[in-house]
């Protein structure tokens, strides 16, 4: 099933989201406001969320954090039925 991770952005800041596995590896799947993932396996993963590098600053003076939201969303399937025909 695909996994949504999406941020809210902050003022003055660019995001940077990036996934890693339960080792710390880089999956090499990064997104900015929204990241979409499809895991080949079972297991424990960890999401990073900073500001993008260059970026000196984080938000503004009274924002601090990240909200996040993680969405499943609903696989549909649509089974269709298959004809053969003989010639």
């Amino acid at each position: 099933r695909a996994v949504i991770f999406k941020i809210a952005p902050v003022t003055n800041t660019q995001t940077l989201m990036e996934l890693y596995d339960e080792r710390g590896a880089s999956l090499f799947v990064t997104g900015t406001t929204r990241l979409m993932w499809v895991p080949d396996t079972s297991g424990s993963y960890y999401l990073s969320v900073r500001p993008q590098g260059g970026m000196t600053s984080f938000g503004c003076a009274d924002t601090v954090g990240y909200n996040l939201l993680m969405e499943t969303p609903e696989a549909n399937f649509t089974y269709l039925p298959v004809v053969t025909r003989n010639p």
